[in-house]
């Protein structure tokens, strides 16, 4: 698969997590496993993500008494306006990295 095609399909994932994010809360809860797993594929495909720098970064929002996985913040990846929170810390530090690696643009709707 070539760098832009991976991009296009990270940046379309990302979009569908983070509008599933901003939607009103209902019992479900969205895994971005397709997400995830085109990290996996990335990395079994030699992919640094570990070591790539750039604009993506970890963030976080504190809460007021422990949330999921007893954290008392929320993990967030960020780049200037965009957010996307994660669940672990863990997935904060691959996601912004796979970002970063794949050189993922802000997330700004057409």
């Amino acid at each position: 698969m070539s760098p832009e095609k991976i991009r296009n399909l990270a940046f379309q994932l990302l979009l569908i997590f983070r509008a599933r994010q901003q939607q009103p809360r209902d019992q479900s809860r969205f895994r971005p496993i397709p997400l995830f797993n085109l990290i996996d594929w990335a990395e079994k495909s030699g992919a640094r993500i570990d070591t790539a720098y750039g604009p993506w970064r970890i963030a976080y929002r504190s809460l007021s008494r422990r949330g999921r996985s007893g954290l008392d913040f929320i993990p967030i990846v960020k780049r200037h306006v965009s957010e996307v929170m994660v669940e672990t810390l863990g997935q904060a530090v691959r996601l912004a990295g796979f970002l970063n690696w794949c050189g993922v643009p802000e997330l700004i709707y057409a």
